[in-house]
């Protein structure tokens, strides 16, 4: 069956542009930033041609900005609400739910504007729903994976996670431990 899939990275302004003022190097931190989300974007779109079987060069419509779409004769859909969760898990953990990742397909009928215009649609709500996939089980919330991790000590730089690293002075998150090297 030939499929239209989407893939969109949601929370990409606040997590590029939420660098605070102390710890110096802002531009290389905000450029680091955006190479992450772009490369992030990469990597989910060839994650999702291998969870498909499609051939990723083939299949690629389109991959930037946070967004990709893909179309091809598409094996495993089903598979897709896990690639999802398994993203959304990672990103909860280690970019402490700034980012998320949604995913959206469509069985491609008639012509591709119509075909693309509704897995956009899906997409557009399915990304109203960020993380759902981790935080319900069966339509029902789970509360125990409702509890995040504590923050304390707090990142003196970005102040959203815990500070695990000291560098010059400051303790701060392996995210912006890895955004400076």
């Amino acid at each position: 069956m030939n499929m239209l899939v989407a893939g969109k990275l949601s929370g990409i302004q606040d997590f590029i542009f939420d660098v605070k003022m102390e710890g110096g190097a802002q531009a290389k931190r905000l450029r680091a930033r955006s190479f992450f989300v772009q490369v992030l974007t990469e990597v989910l779109y060839l994650r999702t041609a291998d969870f498909l079987e499609v051939e990723p060069k083939q299949a690629q419509v389109f991959c930037g900005a946070g967004k990709f779409l893909l179309s091809g004769e598409a094996r495993n859909v089903s598979r897709l609400n896990l690639l999802e969760r398994e993203v959304n898990e990672k990103l909860l953990r280690d970019a402490a739910g700034r980012l998320s990742f949604s995913c959206a397909w469509f069985e491609s009928e008639g012509a591709f504007k119509d075909s693309y215009e509704r897995v956009m649609k899906r997409l557009s709500f399915r990304k109203k729903q960020p993380f759902k996939s981790v935080f319900s089980k069966g339509g029902d919330w789970d509360k125990k994976s409702l509890r995040l991790q504590s923050i304390t000590p707090p990142c003196d730089l970005c102040e959203q996670e815990k500070a695990e690293k000291t560098e010059e002075g400051y303790g701060i998150c392996k995210t912006c431990w890895m955004m400076r090297r």
